[in-house]
C-alpha cells in the first residue's frame, strides 16, 4: 500500500487525500487494477498530461464492481484523451454498465459515440440552447426573478448539449438573465420571506410534497413517508438490476430479466415478510412504511409473506397480529403469502443444487458448525449420489432431529462458511401438517420467495448485508430471476427491549401484563397507548433512509404523536387527584351547562361538547397550597385563580382538614372573570364528575440500554423502574361518558390520553399516552411539592435544621480554603495545549476568553502564554501572532505560530485556501432537514453596528453589507436530539473560505438553523434556550504545511458534558467516517 501513495499523489491527488483514499479497500484495490493497466500498457504515470490522473481517480472511484472487467479499457480511452471531462468519463461508465448484461465484446467506436468523443460545441450553440430554455422558462423566472432556481435551467441545457463545457453554460446563462432581468434590486437582495403558520401534518396516504428548502426557516414537522419514499428515496428502476452495486450478472441475466419484465409489466413490486413468532415492534414499522410506502410511491404492490419456515415457535395468534398491524398503519397487502407456499419448489431446488455440487449432507453439530473460524466438514466432498440419497431420507423422516443437515457450498461476506439450507424437525406444520419433516432455513429461503414473487427490491436491515453475496449466487447457481437486495439502517429505542424472548421473559416475571403493555414498544402497545398510526409512519418519515443505525431517544417519537395529537385530540377536563371545592355564593340556584370547543386554541372551531358547572367542582389537589412560594401561581390562602371555560375566579375562605392535617375541602367564594383582578392562572376542574381510571407510564427501564452488561450488570430484569405504572381513580366531565376503545383526548393541563381496551360500560379507563410539552415545569412544582411536604413535617423540620446548620458551617469553611485555591488557579486557565513543536504551537481554547487586549488587567490566551511559554517565540517575534482568530464565545483549536516562516506560512495557507481542514461542531436550533448541503452565502461587515460591535450579515443586506466576499461552507448533520427539551441538530461544519469573521454564525442563521447560544445574531431570544455558551468548537485540525499535523480535541457536546441538558435522540453520522462523508460532499 506504501508504494501506491506517491503514484496516487503523481495522478494530482494532495497527500493527504491519497491517504484518506488509501484507508477505502475497495477503492484501493481498483486504483491496483488501473495502475496496473497502465504498466501493462508502458504508461508511465508522471508523464500523463495535467489533469488525466484526476480523471483516472473520478473512473476509479465512480466504477462499479461489475464493471471492472473494463477498468483497463476506459483508462486507456483517459489517456488517449478521448474521455476528456467528466461528462464523457460518467457515459463511458454507464454504457458499460448497460453492456455487463450482454455477451458481445465492448463496440469500443461505438462507446466513443456514445461519449461524444471528438464532439466540440461551439459558444454560438450554447447561445442558442440557452436562449430556448430561459424563453421557456421566462414567465416563472420573471416572476421568482433572482430567487429562481438557475440549477433547472442548467439541467435542460445539459440535456441538450450533454458535451458543452460547463462553466462556459454557466456564464452564458448568467448573462442572459442578467440581460432578462437587469441588476438586482433591495427585494432581490432581502432574505426570503418569512414562513406563515405550519400546515397541518400529511395523512398516511397523502402524496403530495412538503420538501422545505434549505434556505427557508426551519420547517420541525417531518415530512410524509410518501414524500420520502417518491422523492428523497433512489433506488434501481425494474429491469435494471444489473446497475446496482455488487449485483452478479451471468449469462442468463439479461434473458431472464426480460421474462421478469414481462411477467411484472415493469411495476415495482416489494414485500414485507415477518416471521409469525412475535408481535411486531417499532423497529418493524419502519420496516413496513419502508416496503409498502415504497411501492405506494411507484405505483406498484407490495406483498404481506409470512417467513413460517419454523413451525415450534410459530402461533396462530401472531399470524393475526402481524397483519392487523400492517392494515393499521394504514396499509393493504396485495397479496398475503407464505414462504411454505413454496416448500415443494424449495425442495426441489435444493435437489437441483446437490446435483450441480453445490450441496452436501453434512453430520456435524450445531455447535461444531458455529462460529467463523471453523474447519471444513469432513462430508463436504462426499458424492452427489450419496447426497441426493440423503437428503432424500431426510426429508422422509429416515434420520433422526439433529444428526443431519444439508449445507449450501459458500462463503458468506462475515466469513460465515457454508450456511444450513435445510434441518431436520418432527414438529406439525401449521399449514402443511404432517407433510414435510425437513424445513428450509432464512438463509436459503429468503432469496428464492423473493425470485418466486418477482420481487424487484428486497429492502433489509443492514446487518443481512453480510448475506447479500449468497443471496445472489444462491439464485444464479439455479440459473432463476435474482432480485436486487437493498440495505436500510436499523431503527432502535433506548429504554426499552424489543427481542421477542426478552419481552417474553417480562410476560413471564409479571414485569407486563401481556405483548401489548403500553409501557413495550411493541405496535400493538403503542396502539393501546393511544398512539396514532399517522405519528409512526411520519417518525419513521424523520429517521429516512440511509445505512446508518438509528438509535432514538422514546421522545423523539412522542414529539411525532404531540404533532398529531394536537390537531385532533378533541380537549376535556380531568382532574387526576381530586380535591373538592365548595363555592358559597355560586353564580346560580342550580348547575349551570357550558359549550365548550373541543379545540380552543382554534377560532374557528365548530365542533363543541357540553360540560356541567355547580356549586361543588373539583380541582387538582396539586394547585391548591396554604402558602405559595415565589413563583406559584395557581391557588393559595392568598392567591385567587381562575377556572377554565367558567368565567369565574375564585378565593379561599376556609380549609378543611381531617385529624391529620390532610386537606379535604375548600370553602371558597367566586367572582366573575370581569369584575375581578386578573388571576395569575387558570386551572381545570370538573363538576357532577364522572369517576375514571387514569394509567400514568412511565420508561419501563431505568438505562438507555438495559441489555448492555457495562450498563446494566445483573441484567435487563434487574433494571425494571418499580414505578413504570401509577393507577388512580379520577374524576373526569360527563361528555367523556361515551367514549369508546382507542379514542384520544387531550386533558387540558395534564397530557394526551387514550381508552384502554380494559374499559367496560361502568369503567372507563384511559392510558397516558405523553405528556403535554408545557407539563415539565408543572411536574417540577409537583416534585418539589412532594419534597416540602415530607420534609417539612413538624419534627422532620427540626432534624434538617439542626443538621443543615451543622453541615453548612462545616462545609463552608472546608471549600471556603478548597474553592479559593481552586478558583484562583481556574480562572486564569484560558487553553489547554495540544501540540508543540519548533514551528507551531497549538491549544484547546475554552470558550469566553479573548485572545487578547489593550485592558492589561484581564486574563487573555495571550497573556496566559507570555507566562506559560516566555521563551519559545523565535528572536524575529516579539509577540504572539495569531495567522486564524476564534471568536471570544468560541471554543476550541488554534493553531500559533512560533517563527515568521510559520506564520507566512499558514497565513498564505488561509489567504490562498490551501489551508487543508479546520473541522468545526456546533448545535443548531431546530431539526435540520437535509443531511448534507454546501451553503454559499457572501458575508460582509455591517455597518449598522460599526461604532458598537464588529458584526458581520450576509449579501442579502444591500444597505448594511459592506465588502462583502464569498464564504463557502459545507455541514453534515451528526445526530438530532433535544437540550431543554426543544430540538436541536448537531453538525459537523467545514468552512471552505476560512478567513470571514463569523462565517458559521452567519451561515447556518441564513439557512434557518441559528447556533444554540448565538445572542449576537439570534435575536429571537424565545426561541432559544439559554445555554451557558455558544455552542462552536473549533474539532479538528488537518495542516500540511510546513510539518503534518493531524490534531482533533475531545467533542465537548455530549450528553454528559452538558449535564444531560442536551439529549440524543437519532444517530445520523458518526466521528470518524463523518470527516470522510464531508470531505466528498
Amino acid at each position: 500500500m506504501d508504494n501506491l501513495l506517491p503514484k496516487l499523489v503523481t495522478l494530482g491527488l494532495s497527500e493527504q487525500k491519497a491517504k484518506e483514499t488509501l484507508k477505502n479497500a475497495s477503492l484501493t484495490k481498483t486504483f491496483s487494477l488501473a495502475l496496473a493497466a497502465l504498466d501493462k500498457n508502458n504508461i508511465n504515470v508522471a508523464n500523463l498530461p495535467k489533469g488525466t490522473g484526476l480523471l483516472i481517480y473520478h473512473l476509479c472511484s465512480k466504477i462499479k464492481t461489475q464493471s471492472l472487467s473494463h477498468l483497463e479499457l476506459l483508462v486507456l480511452l483517459i489517456t488517449s484523451n478521448k474521455l476528456d471531462t467528466t461528462v464523457r468519463v460518467d457515459f463511458s461508465l454507464e454504457y458499460v454498465l448497460n453492456h455487463g448484461i450482454s455477451n458481445s465484446p465492448i463496440n469500443v467506436a461505438e462507446l466513443e459515440k456514445k461519449c461524444g468523443v471528438g464532439i466540440i460545441v461551439t459558444p454560438e450553440e450554447i447561445d442558442k440552447a440557452v436562449e430556448e430554455v430561459i424563453k421557456k422558462n421566462k414567465a416563472e423566472i420573471t416572476e421568482q426573478r433572482y430567487r429562481f432556481n438557475v440549477g433547472k435551467i442548467l439541467q435542460e441545457v445539459r440535456t441538450s448539449l450533454p458535451w458543452a463545457d460547463g462553466k462556459a453554460v454557466k456564464s452564458e446563462v448568467d448573462v442572459q438573465i442578467f440581460d432578462l432581468l437587469g441588476p438586482k434590486t433591495e427585494a432581490d437582495l432581502a432574505p426570503p420571506p418569512a414562513k406563515g403558520k405550519k400546515p397541518s401534518k400529511p395523512a398516511v396516504n397523502e402524496v403530495k410534497s412538503k420538501v422545505t428548502n434549505v434556505t427557508n426557516a426551519v420547517d420541525d414537522s417531518a415530512i410524509s413517508i410518501m414524500d420520502l419514499m417518491k422523492n428523497k428515496v433512489h433506488f434501481h428502476a425494474p429491469g435494471e438490476n444489473y446497475k446496482t452495486d455488487g449485483y452478479v450478472a451471468t449469462s442468463n441475466t439479461a434473458r431472464l430479466l426480460k421474462e421478469h419484465l414481462a411477467i411484472t409489466g415493469g411495476k415495482v413490486r416489494t414485500r414485507f415478510p415477518p416471521e409469525p413468532n412475535g408481535i411486531l415492534h417499532i423497529g418493524h414499522a419502519k420496516a413496513i412504511n419502508i416496503n409498502f410506502a415504497y411501492a405506494k410511491a411507484h405505483n406498484g404492490i407490495c406483498f404481506l409473506r409470512y417467513d413460517d419456515t419454523n413451525p415450534e415457535k410459530e402461533e396462530e395468534k401472531f399470524f393475526v397480529g402481524i397483519k392487523d398491524m400492517v392494515e393499521w398503519l394504514g396499509y393493504k397487502p396485495y397479496a398475503i403469502t407464505h414462504s411454505s407456499d413454496n416448500f415443494q419448489q424449495l425442495y426441489e431446488w435444493a435437489v437441483k443444487l446437490i446435483e450441480k455440487g453445490l450441496a452436501y449432507v453434512c453430520h456435524q453439530t450445531a455447535d461444531e458448525m458455529k462460529g467463523f473460524n471453523t474447519e471444513l466438514s469432513p462430508w463436504r466432498d462426499r458424492p452427489i449420489h450419496e447426497n441426493v440419497q440423503l437428503f432424500e431420507d431426510m426429508k422422509n423422516g429416515k434420520i433422526d432431529e439433529g444428526a443431519a443437515t444439508l449445507r449450501m457450498k459458500v462463503t458468506l461476506e462475515e466469513g460465515k462458511v457454508d450456511p444450513v439450507a435445510y434441518r431436520i424437525k418432527f414438529i406439525a406444520h401449521h399449514r402443511t401438517g404432517n407433510d414435510w419433516c425437513i424445513y428450509p432455513t432464512y438463509d436459503y429461503t429468503h432469496c428464492l420467495c423473493d425470485s418466486i414473487e418477482h420481487i424487484t427490491h428486497s429492502m433489509c436491515t443492514k446487518e443481512f448485508q453480510s448475506r447479500r453475496s449468497s443471496y445472489y449466487w444462491l439464485c444464479n447457481a439455479l440459473d432463476i430471476y435474482c432480485p436486487v437486495q437493498w440495505e436500510y439502517g436499523r431503527l432502535n429505542v433506548n429504554y426499552t427491549v424489543v427481542s421477542k424472548r426478552k419481552i417474553a421473559k417480562l410476560i413471564a416475571e409479571n414485569v407486563v401484563s401481556d405483548w401489548d403493555d403500553p409501557r413495550l414498544f411493541t405496535l400493538t402497545a403503542l396502539r393501546r397507548r393511544g398512539f396514532p398510526a399517522e405519528a409512526i409512519n411520519n417518525f419513521c418519515a424523520r429517521m429516512g433512509v440511509t445505512g446508518a443505525l438509528s438509535t432514538v431517544d422514546p421522545m423523539m417519537l412522542e414529539a411525532s404523536v404531540r404533532d398529531v395529537l394536537n390537531d385532533t385530540a378533541p380537549r376535556r377536563l380531568v382532574v387526576l387527584e381530586p380535591l373538592k371545592v365548595t363555592i358559597t355564593n355560586f353564580i346560580s340556584e342550580k348547575a349551570v351547562k357550558l359549550t365548550v370547543p373541543d379545540f380552543p386554541a382554534q377560532t374557528d372551531c365548530k365542533s363543541t361538547h357540553e360540560i356541567v358547572f355547580d356549586r361543588v367542582v373539583y380541582i387538582e389537589n396539586s394547585d391548591f397550597k396554604e402558602s405559595a412560594e415565589k413563583g406559584y401561581r395557581r391557588l393559595s390562602l392568598t392567591q385567587t385563580v381562575g377556572l377554565r371555560h367558567a368565567g369565574v375566579v375564585l378565593k379561599v375562605i376556609e380549609v378543611k382538614k381531617d385529624a391529620n392535617g390532610k386537606v379535604l375541602e375548600l370553602i371558597c367564594s367566586c367572582e366573575k372573570v370581569e369584575t375581578s383582578e386578573k388571576p395569575k392562572a387558570f386551572i381545570q376542574w370538573v363538576s357532577n364528575p364522572l369517576e375514571i381510571e387514569v394509567r400514568l407510564y412511565d420508561r419501563l427501564f431505568l438505562h438507555k440500554n438495559p441489555e448492555d452488561p457495562n450498563e446494566v450488570p445483573n441484567g435487563f430484569l434487574s433494571d425494571c423502574n418499580k414505578d413504570s405504572l401509577k393507577i388512580l381513580k379520577s374524576f373526569a366531565d360527563k361528555a367523556i361518558t361515551s367514549a369508546k376503545i382507542y379514542d384520544k383526548f387531550q386533558f387540558e393541563r395534564i397530557g394526551f390520553f387514550s381508552v384502554d381496551s380494559d374499559s367496560s360500560k361502568d369503567n372507563l379507563v384511559f392510558n397516558r399516552t405523553v405528556s403535554l410539552k408545557e407539563d415539565a415545569a408543572k411536574d417540577f412544582e409537583e416534585v418539589v411539592d412532594k419534597i416540602l411536604q415530607f420534609f417539612f413535617n413538624e419534627l422532620v423540620h427540626k432534624i434538617v435544621n439542626f443538621l443543615t446548620l451543622i453541615f453548612t458551617r462545616f462545609f463552608d469553611f472546608l471549600f471556603s480554603i478548597v474553592l479559593r485555591f481552586h478558583k484562583k488557579k481556574k480562572d486564569q486557565e484560558t487553553f489547554q495545549t495540544l501540540y508543540q513543536s519548533s514551528n507551531f504551537l497549538i491549544i484547546n481554547k475554552k470558550h469566553d476568553v479573548l485572545l487578547n487586549s489593550n485592558d492589561k488587567s484581564k486574563n487573555t490566551v495571550t497573556s496566559q502564554l507570555k507566562i506559560l511559554y516566555p521563551d519559545v517565540l523565535a528572536p524575529e517575534i516579539t509577540e504572539f501572532l495569531f495567522a486564524h482568530r476564534l471568536d471570544f464565545a468560541t471554543s476550541g483549536i488554534l493553531c500559533i505560530p512560533l517563527n515568521r516562516k510559520a506564520f507566512q506560512e499558514l497565513w498564505d495557507s488561509l489567504e490562498q485556501q490551501r489551508f487543508s481542514k479546520f473541522y468545526f461542531l456546533a448545535i443548531v436550533n431546530g431539526h435540520v432537514d437535509c443531511e448534507t448541503e454546501i451553503i454559499d452565502i457572501n458575508i460582509g461587515e455591517d455597518t449598522r453596528y460599526k461604532d458598537t460591535s464588529k458584526k458581520m450579515c450576509s449579501s442579502r443586506e444591500k444597505l448594511y453589507c459592506k465588502n462583502a466576499r464569498r464564504s463557502i461552507t459545507k455541514f453534515l448533520v451528526l445526530e438530532k436530539g433535544y437540550f431543554n427539551d426543544r430540538p436541536v441538530t448537531k453538525l459537523l461544519l467545514l468552512p471552505l473560505t476560512t478567513n470571514r469573521r463569523h462565517q458559521l454564525r452567519i451561515h447556518c442563521l441564513e439557512i434557518g438553523h441559528p447556533i444554540v447560544g448565538d445572542y449576537t445574531y439570534n435575536t429571537s431570544t424565545k426561541s432559544d434556550m439559554r445555554p451557558p455558551r455558544l455552542f462552536l468548537h473549533a474539532f479538528r485540525l488537518v495542516l500540511p504545511n510546513t510539518e503534518t499535523i493531524d490534531i482533533q480535541t475531545e467533542d465537548p457536546f455530549t450528553e454528559r458534558k452538558l449535564k444531560y441538558r442536551y439529549k440524543r435522540g437519532s444517530i445520523f453520522n458518526e466521528i470518524p467516517t463523518a470527516f470522510d462523508l464531508i470531505d466528498s460532499i
